[in-house]
């Protein structure tokens, strides 16, 4: 959608400026909110029903449904200025009126397959893309720190990004793109398909770190018998006292 209609009062809304205007930074926005599906309404001319086609290809690849519908107005601004109303817009998006065919996204992007190494490493293999995962830490859950290899028909870019940071998963798939042949905006899909594998594999070495460091074995009958017993004894902060000097004195003996 592009600006106008956040004052009509309409909500979940993003202005996309012009044909560029679908940026790295919305995408993954729509992508972290679990975003699925897209209404896109650009201006009513060939240049806006091209932008259409081109941003619904790009949300596919990231597996988010768009369609695009047209204004009975050049843009969103002359629309609300001529009086257009949020009930409108409504039944624009509903499909009631004025809606101009969906443009047909792509197929849907080649399975993920993914694979653990011995060492640790997490393969990502995305049709002829493969992607080596390095250095995936339980810690520090405010970043995503990794070591990316992508390798494509034996070429390959090799960087250590935050996967969290838009602008450093754009520089990888800008520099990858040109090392290795293959499309920028494919590569910042992979990504961020990634992203969500990688957040399931470090919960996983989470709660195994939990677990395996859990050592509280339970106590064996004569242990719990002797426990009881000494919990049990009237004179018991006595007993402690006497414990605690006769350690006091050991040590002040070691000492001397």
């Amino acid at each position: 959608m592009q600006r106008g209609y956040g004052s009509a009062g309409l909500r979940n809304v993003i202005p996309a400026y012009g044909m560029n205007g679908l940026t790295e930074e919305i995408v993954s926005h729509l992508v972290e909110c679990r975003v699925r599906r897209v209404v896109l309404m650009l201006d009513a001319d060939d240049a806006g029903r091209a932008a259409a086609v081109e941003m619904i290809k790009r949300l596919a690849v990231v597996n988010i449904a768009a369609r695009s519908v047209e204004l009975p107005a050049k843009d969103a601004a002359e629309f609300i200025a001529s009086g257009g109303t949020a009930d409108e817009i409504r039944a624009l998006i509903a499909g009631s009126a004025g809606v101009s065919p969906a443009v047909s996204a792509p197929a849907r992007t080649a399975s993920m397959q993914i694979e653990t190494s011995n060492d640790g490493s997490m393969l990502f293999a995305i049709g002829d893309r493969e992607y080596r995962v390095r250095g995936l830490s339980p810690v520090g859950l405010e970043r995503l720190r990794v070591n990316v290899r992508l390798t494509i028909n034996g070429s390959f870019h090799l960087d250590t990004i935050d996967l969290y940071q838009a602008r450093a998963r754009a520089l990888f798939a800008q520099s990858a793109a040109k090392l290795c042949g293959t499309s920028e905006q494919q590569v910042s899909a992979d990504l961020l398909q990634m992203i969500e594998k990688l957040e399931a594999a470090r919960f996983e070495m989470r709660r195994n770190g939990n677990e395996s460091n859990k050592s509280d074995a339970p106590m064996t009958p004569d242990e719990r018998d002797a426990a009881l017993q000494y919990l049990k004894n009237p004179r018991l902060t006595e007993a402690s006292w006497r414990t605690f000097a006769s350690v006091d004195s050991s040590v002040s003996a070691r000492q001397c």
